[in-house]
């Protein structure tokens, strides 16, 4: 039997990705550090490369392995200056934490990881006596992009796909999900055409808060993205739809391009979801915005690309 696949480092896949860095060191009094950093898996997935790069002439630029090895968890760091480190690290209970007994010049590091994952506050000690601790470089790191390659996703969702999932309310208070062909205009608003007598029809006529979901169902797993939408749903108002149709259907081929007239006098109506915010799938193992489990992270597909 074939020795089974190993497991990737347990829990750093929330780092994974760019930070921008801002801090400050007690010997360097007033000045602001600032830098990028990229967590990056070597492949195979069990060990994570960290790189620092700091604007600071007196910060060292520097790399690091993360890793198990000798059954321990670690980091090798080696910089510019030629120095070479070995630390104990841990990562758990949104604490990152390194550390080092050099009776000559013992070193730790605390991060403090934000509910939300963007944001790791780090204080730095080190000890020259081997009791007494005092500050060294305090870093704040923020992921770097949180919004517009987000941003990006939701557009690139909304626009390839054609069919959403449209979430109403049943007069018993039960979710409804209907499947429906729709046209987005400006990612603010997307339009499909249905029978006032359908059921999720008549909900929005008395409920109009409706959720929508916009995914593509082929994606392998793993891959999937999607699109989250909070909307206010409502009938086209027959005196608008002139205005209104030609950005209200599709181009595609094969799709009917409804008439006002035919609108106003058939059996189906045009209906519009405004949307109040968005939201958008972002997988465990994404390279910037992962953190391990599969999220809900904010978008904007709206905002200037």
């Amino acid at each position: 039997m074939p020795p089974s696949a190993p497991q990737e480092l347990p829990g750093w896949s929330r780092l994974i990705g760019h930070w921008t860095t801002e801090g400050a060191h007690p010997l360097l009094p007033g000045e602001t550090i600032r830098g990028q950093v990229t967590f990056e898996w070597l492949p195979g997935r069990q060990f994570v490369i960290q790189r620092s790069h700091y604007d600071h002439p007196d910060i060292p630029d520097a790399i690091a392995v993360i890793g198990v090895t000798g059954g321990q968890l670690s980091m090798r760091y080696f910089d510019h200056r030629g120095v070479y480190r070995e630390y104990a690290v841990s990562l758990e209970s949104g604490q990152w934490r390194s550390w080092r007994d050099d009776p000559g010049f013992g070193q730790r590091f605390t991060g403090v990881i934000s509910a939300d994952g963007d944001t790791i506050t780090g204080q730095g000690e080190m000890c020259r006596d081997g009791s007494t601790w005092e500050p060294d470089l305090a870093l704040t790191y923020h992921r770097a992009g949180t919004g517009d390659d987000l941003n990006a996703l939701a557009r690139r969702v909304i626009d390839t796909n054609q069919y959403m999932t449209l979430g109403t309310t049943d007069p018993d208070g039960r979710p409804r999900l209907s499947p429906v062909y729709y046209t987005p205009a400006r990612y603010t608003d997307l339009y499909w055409v249905s029978s006032p007598g359908a059921q999720h029809s008549r909900n929005l006529a008395d409920r109009p808060g409706t959720q929508i979901v916009v995914f593509d169902s082929t994606a392998p797993a793993g891959q999937g993205e999607a699109v989250y939408l909070d909307t206010i749903a409502t009938e086209v108002p027959a005196s608008d739809l002139e205005a209104v149709c030609p950005e209200a259907f599709r181009a595609t081929p094969g799709a009917h391009r409804f008439t006002p007239a035919e609108l106003r006098d058939g059996d189906l109506r045009l209906y519009v979801a405004h949307v109040r915010s968005c939201e958008v799938h972002v997988p465990g193992r994404h390279p910037v915005h992962g953190r391990g489990t599969d999220t809900r992270q904010p978008a904007d597909p709206g905002s200037p690309a």
